[in-house]
């Protein structure tokens, strides 16, 4: 009875102290809570330590005890999580992004490891690019080999498999281009050396009070699976426009082939090879495009959309037209549809099923971040899949917002409860180009100059939330 009296007590004062330390409550929870625990806590440790005690009280005590163990230890593993998840996401200070470079042969070359292509000829793409350099110099220091400049990617791509290079070298990002140009590309070669590069990011954070004033967020959503340190394409950049005195929420997309300038390189480029710069490098070219601050970053790939759509039990989303789209060949109705994850993912992704295309994306990407942040501050879905939520998205997010930042708006969710009003907008007008950029030189790609009256009314909307109180 008394090592029981004893657990019992250091339980609840462990989970008392980290309950404390995370502060997530808000203050009239936190109240209450310590005002049940402490009391059962020592009324237990008194009913189960002394011997004078009768046996019902005793007994009575250690069932509290055991209960008060088990709510305590819970408590401490789901703190405990919070915490882990919320060091894991959130980036502050110097920060680290990687980029992949491949050695690609065609998939029947004999060559199966980077040793047999010592002393060969490897194609490059002739490109200015500094983690392409560090990545090259790399290499030479694996095989000896010769370099091949190539203008443009399209005749880098077809050279490897018209067998006038044995091997070329690429970004991960650059691989994939390839495939989405060329029916087949991926299985028709392979992988043969992989190198990385790190790069380090300063946080670019504007800091505000988050529960007291305005503040914009940029959300990037880049086009791979997995953990997300990798970079890659931004094929989702939206503003995300957060008014807490007046409830309101702003979403502002981008397409992603709308023609930026790149802050670093002083040269114009598609939005969506901003992200391959870093997510600073995005930041820095919306801000320059819509004459705005941002102050912070969440940054999401396929991974995190899948996972926690499913892990909040799916969403319910009014789409505008009946269509097709995905690998899985999904069917969405002109109306309400109910969700998972991959259906999510694909309602998110398809644009050639409307005349519109880009421009319809990113109205869909909004209806999908809509149903899913109303959702979420729904008091029954946190509190019944808060575990399920955290540990969905903890190897596939990152942002700038500090945890003191992210607890402070979890508080002010949980004690006030607001209903937060959502309203959408978008880049939707300008012109088609073929235009060569910092990231092609040499080659034309579609690009989409934006109108500059959508550009104008799009900064105007954002400042008009940001200042109403």
């Amino acid at each position: 009875a008394k090592i029981l009296a004893i657990f019992c007590v250091v339980s609840v004062v462990i989970f008392e102290i980290m309950l404390i330390k995370l502060n997530i409550l808000p203050a009239k929870y936190m109240l209450i809570a310590l005002l049940v625990f402490t009391p059962l806590g020592v009324l237990t440790f008194l009913g189960l330590f002394f011997n004078k005690i009768k046996t019902k009280p005793k007994i009575a005590a250690a069932a509290v005890g055991v209960i008060l163990i088990i709510v305590s230890f819970t408590g401490i593993l789901y703190i405990t999580g919070t915490m882990n998840f919320l060091d894991k996401i959130s980036s502050l200070g110097e920060t680290f992004s990687y980029e992949e470079f491949y050695v690609i042969a065609k998939a029947d070359s004999k060559a199966e490891q980077i040793e047999d292509l010592d002393d060969t000829e490897i194609g490059i793409l002739s490109i200015a690019n500094e983690n392409y350099s560090k990545a090259r110099n790399e290499l030479k220091d694996v095989i000896e080999c010769e370099y091949k400049s190539v203008d443009t990617l399209d005749k880098l791509g077809s050279e490897l498999l018209e067998g006038t290079k044995e091997s070329i070298f690429l970004s991960e990002t650059n691989y994939s281009v390839l495939d989405e140009g060329t029916e087949g590309y991926k299985e028709d070669t392979k992988i043969i050396y992989t190198i990385k590069i790190k790069t380090v990011q300063e946080d670019s954070a504007r800091r505000v009070n988050v529960t007291e004033e305005p503040f914009n967020i940029y959300v990037s959503g880049i086009d791979t699976y997995g953990k997300i340190g990798n970079v890659s394409r931004s094929d989702v950049n939206m503003i995300v426009t957060v008014n807490p005195k007046t409830n309101q929420i702003l979403l502002t997309s981008i397409p992603r082939d709308c023609v930026v300038t790149l802050p670093s390189f002083g040269e114009k480029d598609k939005l969506t090879h901003a992200g391959v710069y870093g997510t600073n490098e995005s930041i820095g070219a919306i801000e320059n495009l819509l004459d705005i601050k941002i102050n912070y970053y969440l940054k999401v790939n396929f991974s995190s959309v899948e996972n926690l759509v499913d892990a909040i039990n799916g969403i319910e989303v009014d789409s505008d037209y009946t269509f097709t789209a995905g690998p899985g060949g999904y069917r969405f109705v002109k109306g309400m549809n109910s969700l998972t994850g991959k259906q999510a993912l694909s309602f998110s992704r398809e644009r050639h099923s409307f005349t519109s295309g880009d421009f319809q994306r990113v109205k869909n990407q909004q209806k999908v971040i809509e149903a899913i942040i109303t959702k979420i501050t729904s008091s029954s879905t946190l509190l019944l899949n808060y575990n399920s939520i955290l540990n969905s998205v903890k190897d596939s997010m990152d942002t700038n917002f500090s945890p003191a930042e992210i607890k402070s708006l979890v508080k002010m969710q949980v004690d006030d409860m607001p209903s937060w009003a959502f309203d959408k907008n978008s880049i939707d007008q300008g012109s088609d180009a073929s235009l060569t950029g910092y990231s092609y030189p040499y080659q034309e790609l579609y690009m989409l100059i934006p109108d500059n009256d959508a550009v104008v009314e799009a900064a105007d909307k954002i400042n008009a939330v940001m200042s109403e109180e």
